[in-house]
């Protein structure tokens, strides 16, 4: 029966690996350019500012900042799906996308600012190990996969290629996007 067993449990974490999978795509391809796109931001003056408050907040008050936009755009998610629920698909998915993004492109600015504060508080600091070691599970099943390897290496020649299109200008910025990125 030990089979069996492991054929239950397969099919049980199957939609929970897709979901972590999912979310391990989107913080790899939307988490940093989020953070960046946010820090950009940050250099308008009225932002800096803001940002070198926040930076200054206690351990606890990190935190708040850290967990209050996400609190703020609960409600936006809930309409979504009432609106989703009512069958407003488009307009509905497409309040949770913007929602999403708007939430994990602050959170990344804010953990950024935060994290000495955040990894002072020991309930957060075991939280974050966690999570990572979790990430880090995923991100090595998902590397073992076909899908992913061909995703992968399709995304590295399509880049090439448009590296090797790039002239002038566009070309330096290419490569010293490339180069802080490293």
């Amino acid at each position: 029966m030990p089979s069996s067993s492991r054929w239950l449990r397969r099919l049980l974490l199957s939609p929970l690996v897709l979901l972590a999978a999912l979310v391990l795509l989107f913080e790899e391809w939307g988490w940093r350019p989020l953070a960046r796109a946010m820090a950009a931001l940050g250099r308008l003056p009225w932002l800096r500012a803001l940002e070198a408050r926040i930076a200054r907040l206690s351990p606890w008050g990190a935190a708040v900042a850290f967990i209050v936009p996400a609190a703020v755009l609960l409600p936006f998610k809930l309409a979504a799906l009432a609106l989703i629920a009512r069958g407003a698909l488009v307009p509905g998915v497409f309040v949770i996308l913007l929602a999403k993004l708007t939430g994990t492109a602050i959170a990344a600015r804010l953990y950024v600012l935060c994290e000495p504060q955040l990894m002072s508080l020991g309930w957060f600091a075991w939280a974050r190990a966690k999570l990572l070691a979790f990430h880090d599970l995923v991100h090595a099943w998902l590397a073992r996969q076909w899908l992913w390897q061909a995703t992968h290496a399709l995304v590295l020649a399509v880049r090439r290629r448009v590296q090797a299109l790039k002239p002038g200008v566009l070309g330096r910025w290419w490569r010293r996007r490339r180069a802080t990125r490293g």
